[in-house]
């Protein structure tokens, strides 16, 4: 059967995953309820790489509190 359209192909190249952090370190207890930061201050990041440690909001399993990590 001929094809009247022409067949497209997409190839899609991975990104690298980069973005930015821009929540001031105060400003996640307000905004995610998490009552446990990290005694270290995290500034903020333009250009954060998939490898850098960054600021995550997890339920911490041993008492179901919110709190903030450095994580990968």
């Amino acid at each position: 059967m001929p094809c009247w359209f022409p067949m497209q192909v997409h190839i899609f190249a991975p990104m690298c995953g980069r973005f930015d952090n821009l929540i001031a370190r105060d400003a996640y207890r307000g905004l995610f309820k998490a009552h446990r930061l990290p005694k270290s201050n995290f500034p903020l990041r333009y250009n954060v790489a998939p490898t850098d440690q960054i600021p995550i909001v997890r339920i911490d399993p041993r008492d179901g509190e919110r709190e903030v990590v450095m994580a990968r």
